[in-house]
């Protein structure tokens, strides 16, 4: 049933991000199916309004991402719009940003309404901030508006501290001015960082740029080194608590990323919902981001977000027990190996319908390279240390990097095919021995 629950949420995932109707509603109505199917008769009073919930969501997110303008789009010579996201840097000195459009202009000044979500370009080096409202003028490219200039309209109360804390934590972390200290910026601020950048090409040619992206993850670092702080003084219950209050603070100083959001409510739900199972969680945590940030689910980082911990959340203890059948491996390494494989199982065709590629060396090279970002945050934040420690430290990252990207990358599904393949006689040599092991119990009674 997890299986079939998770495939569904999958394509409720897909249909989102590539705004399909049909197939949105398809996997919304296969989702809720799974989830009344799973939850048994005690569970059916919070799962049946879950599910009525979910199906009306995914039609609100469709309208959400489809892009509406009162004038045709070609006479569009200005558009307003509220930030939905930190600006990132691009291409050729300028800068991206997504935003949720509210107003659109033609040229003489007339106005009319607009909606849904645009990826702006700007030029300059100008961070604009989540919440803040801007008018962006020049015209339409193929990938979504081109701006010449831009004039900030508003700023949220709060945004200026924000803003001004984040400018201080940067110029503390980039004392050095080196790689390793941009390294450290991307991974606790989740600042984007240009292409120039060594380890991000690395990144993308050995298909874990996940890795570097502030996501779930790195949250866990954090929860995990607050709760040995907070619980020997306050108690299990009060220091979790609190750790979560702490951690809310932190996604919004980092300005609320889809995939910190979503690790954020699954750590909420956990705590709130003690009993409640993974991917039951995983999709509460989806209606309430739906709820209260639709427009973050609309990303493709928050697709990923997702699509990956479904597919860890319902395939990687089978495969664990799996591996273990039939070969004896330290529990570190069957770990993930099983949690590499069910997210790139649930996240390669997604990479190969947008980019035409993916890259299956992630499998084997994921799990040390999370454990030493991981190692590599810890020691930014020791400041005492001395340098030497995360210069070893960054250079193990890119040599684990540069060994993952001399894989051949894939650009058609026949390397996913295989590796499904595989997992199904890895699961039918496991369902084999597991008979025989039976049988033999028997015999031996």
């Amino acid at each position: 049933m997890d299986i079939f629950l998770s495939l569904s949420f999958a394509t409720l995932l897909a249909a989102t991000y590539f705004i399909e109707p049909l197939a949105s509603l398809a996997g919304a109505l296969l989702t809720a199916c799974g989830l009344m199917a799973s939850a048994g008769r005690k569970g059916l009073w919070m799962t049946i309004p879950s599910s009525l919930l979910l199906v009306v969501l995914s039609a609100s997110l469709m309208l959400e991402g489809t892009v509406c303008h009162a004038f045709p789009q070609a006479d569009i010579k200005a558009i307003y719009g509220t930030v939905i996201q930190d600006s990132v840097p691009g291409r050729w000195e300028r800068r991206r940003v997504d935003i949720g459009l509210e107003e659109c202009f033609i040229k003489g000044g007339a106005s009319g309404t607009a909606r849904g979500t645009v990826s702006v370009t700007y030029p300059g080096d100008v961070r604009l901030y989540r919440g803040e409202q801007v008018l962006f003028r020049g015209s339409y490219g193929e990938y979504g508006f081109n701006a010449v200039a831009f004039e900030l309209v508003s700023r949220p109360v709060g945004q200026a501290h924000r803003s001004s804390l984040l400018a201080r934590i940067e110029e503390a972390l980039m004392a050095g001015g080196g790689d390793d200290d941009r390294l450290s910026l991307m991974l606790l601020l989740g600042y984007s960082d240009e292409a120039s950048f060594p380890l991000t090409s690395l990144a993308r040619a050995s298909g874990t740029s996940h890795v570097l992206a502030l996501s779930g993850m790195h949250l866990a670092l954090f929860s995990k080194l607050l709760g040995l702080l907070l619980t020997p003084l306050l108690g299990k219950r009060q220091g979790r608590a609190l750790a979560l209050c702490l951690i809310a603070a932190y996604v919004f100083l980092t300005g609320c990323k889809a995939s910190m959001v979503r690790a954020f409510l699954l750590s909420s739900l956990f705590f709130i919902l003690p009993g409640i199972r993974g991917l039951h969680a995983l999709i509460g945590a989806f209606i309430i981001q739906a709820m209260i940030l639709p427009s973050s689910l609309l990303s493709l980082a928050s697709c990923y977000s997702y699509l990956s911990l479904a597919g860890i959340m319902a395939l990687s203890k089978p495969l664990m027990k799996a591996i273990d059948s039939i070969i004896v491996l330290p529990s570190f390494v069957t770990g993930n190996l099983a949690a590499g494989t069910a997210a790139v199982l649930y996240t390669a065709p997604l990479s190969l319908a947008v980019f035409s590629t993916y890259q299956l060396s992630g499998i084997f090279t994921g799990g040390l390279l999370s454990f030493l970002v991981q190692a590599y945050m810890l020691i930014s934040m020791l400041p005492f240390l001395p340098p030497v420690v995360k210069e070893v430290c960054y250079a193990l990252i890119e040599a684990v990097m540069s060994l993952g990207a001399r894989f051949p990358a894939c650009h058609d599904i026949t390397g996913w095919l295989v590796l499904l393949a595989s997992v199904l006689l890895l699961a039918a040599l496991w369902a084999i021995l597991t008979r025989r092991r039976g049988g033999r119990k028997d015999v031996a009674t």
